[in-house]
């Protein structure tokens, strides 16, 4: 599980709460106004995970506060790739579907993990310390389910592991994957 959400009603409440410390600490009274607006929506809308992800677009929550050299390279590179238009253009198509044929909003997957590794699956969990869609807590509960040992939590990496730190994160699959 690289990045990957687990209980997504969890991430939304994350998101919120650390998006209204930035608007609070900046005194951004149009963003706290807009985080109020949303806490009272019905958080199993399409509307209502759109606008949290946006709010964590806007506030970094994809990306470390500092990219490795190697993280850059890597982004540069992509970028001149025909192909990275349709990796780099989201339309509304995709997550609307997503939506209207997946209980998308409400996925809880702690049960359904729980039950893989008691059944001897071999779960791994790659997440990135600056990535603000996952608190602490949210990694932790993850890390207790599949072990520490299955668990990589890295530094200066957000929600892009296998870019942020590249090296890293194949080292540890390696490692693993043997």
């Amino acid at each position: 599980m690289v990045g990957a959400p687990i209980a997504l009603q969890e991430t939304f409440k994350t998101i919120i709460k650390s998006s209204r410390k930035i608007y609070e600490a900046n005194n951004d009274k149009t963003n706290l106004m807009y985080i109020d607006m949303l806490e009272k929506m019905d958080s199993t809308s399409a509307e209502y995970y759109s606008y949290a992800f946006a709010h964590a677009m806007q506030n970094g929550f994809y990306s470390p506060k500092k990219k490795s050299d190697e993280a850059k390279a890597i982004s540069s590179n992509a970028s001149k790739d025909p192909n990275f238009q349709y990796v780099s253009k989201m339309t509304i198509d995709a997550p609307q579907g997503f939506l209207k044929n997946e209980n998308y909003t409400s996925i809880d997957l702690h049960a359904d993990l729980t039950s893989m590794v008691k059944a001897k699956f071999k779960i791994y969990g790659l997440y990135g310390k600056e990535d603000g869609l996952y608190s602490v807590d949210q990694v932790n509960r993850l890390q207790d389910i599949i072990g520490v040992e299955q668990m990589l939590y890295l530094d200066n990496c957000s929600h892009s592991v296998f870019i942020d730190q590249q090296k890293q994160f194949i080292d540890f699959l390696k490692s693993k994957l043997k």
